[in-house]
C-alpha cells in the first residue's frame, strides 16, 4: 500500500500516529509546507515501510532514530528541509536494507567519523549530505555497496580525500566546494568505477596524479578553482580518447597553474 501526499499545501507539523499501519511501504509528504519536529516514535507505526519522502518542507528537528527501524526500509529522503543534529552509528544499527539516504540541503554538523563505521548499511547505494555544515575529515566509509556520494558545500570539511580510495564501488563523487587543503591523492586513481569526480573549489595542491589513467570509465573530471599546478600527464590526457567528455582545470589565465592539452575548459 502506497500514501502519496506530496506536492500539496499541507501545513503544520508531521502528525503523531497512534496505530501500526501494517501493509503501508511507501509513505511521501514530500514538497508540502510541513513544520516542526518528527515525532520521537515515528518510525516505529510503519513496520513493513520501504520508502519514506519528507524532503522539501520546513522540518526542524534532529532525525529520530526510529525512522530506521522498519526492516525492509530501502530509501530515506528528508532532503531540502532544516533538520539539525549530527549523523551517528547507533542510528542505523537495524538499517542493513536502506539503499537511498538523501540528508541534502539541512542544517545537519559535526563529524562524520562514527556514522561512517556503523555496520548497519551494508546495503547503501546513494548517500546525500551535500549543503550541509559537516566538519572535519573525511573518514574511510565502510558501506561496501556505496556508488554515490556527494558532500558538497559542506565548507568545514578540510580533508580526508585518501580515506575514499577502498570505496571501490564509488561511481559518482561530488565534493566541490568544501575546504579541502591537502595534496591530490594518487590512490583516488584506484576508484576504477568512477564517472564523475567533481573536486573544484577546494584548496588542493600538488599535481594531477598519473594514476588518474586508470579512470577509464570517468566521464566528468573537475579540479578548477584549487592550488594544483604542473602539467597534466599525457595518460590522463587520453582518457580524452574514451569516456571523458568534461575535463575542466585551472589552465587558463596569466596566473594559472596548471598545463592541460586536453581540458575541455580552462577556470582560472
Amino acid at each position: 500500500v502506497d500514501l502519496r501526499l506530496q506536492n500539496n499545501s499541507f501545513v503544520g507539523n508531521v502528525p503523531d500516529v497512534d496505530c501500526t499501519m501494517e501493509k503501508l511501504e511507501l509513505l511521501s509528504m514530500a514538497s508540502n509546507d510541513l513544520k516542526g519536529s518528527i515525532p520521537n516514535d515515528f518510525g516505529d507505526h510503519f513496520p513493513t515501510l520501504k520508502e519514506l519522502h519528507l524532503y522539501d518542507n520546513q522540518l526542524t528537528s534532529t532525525i529520530p532514530p526510529s525512522i530506521f527501524k522498519p526492516a525492509n526500509l530501502s530509501a530515506v529522503l528528508f532532503g531540502m528541509n532544516k533538520l539539525t543534529g549530527s549523523l551517528s552509528g547507533s542510528m542505523f544499527q537495524e538499517a542493513s536494507n536502506l539503499v537511498y539516504l538523501y540528508l541534502n540541503a539541512n542544517d545537519l554538523g559535526g563529524t562524520l567519523d562514527d556514522f561512517s563505521q556503523t555496520e548497519g548499511l551494508p546495503s547503501l547505494k546513494k548517500l546525500r549530505l551535500e549543503y550541509n555544515s559537516f566538519s572535519g575529515t573525511i573518514p574511510k566509509l565502510e558501506f561496501p555497496s556505496l556508488e554515490l556520494f556527494y558532500a558538497y558545500n559542506n565548507s568545514l570539511l578540510t580533508s580526508g580525500l585518501d580515506n575514499l580510495s577502498s570505496s571501490i564501488a564509488l561511481k559518482k563523487l561530488k565534493l566541490s566546494n568544501c575546504s579541502l587543503a591537502e595534496e591530490l591523492p594518487t590512490t583516488l586513481g584506484s576508484l576504477t568505477s568512477l564517472e564523475v569526480l567533481h573536486l573544484n573549489g577546494n584548496q588542493l595542491t600538488g599535481t594531477v596524479p598519473s594514476e588518474f589513467q586508470q579512470l577509464t570509465e570517468l566521464e566528468e573530471l573537475r579540479l578548477d578553482a584549487n592550488d594544483l599546478s604542473g602539467a597534466v600527464p599525457f595518460e590522463v590526457c587520453n582518457l580524452r580518447n574514451s569516456q571523458l567528455s568534461t575535463f575542466v582545470s585551472d589552465c587558463g589565465g596569466e596566473w594559472s597553474g596548471v598545463a592541460c592539452s586536453c581540458c575541455t575548459e580552462c577556470g582560472t
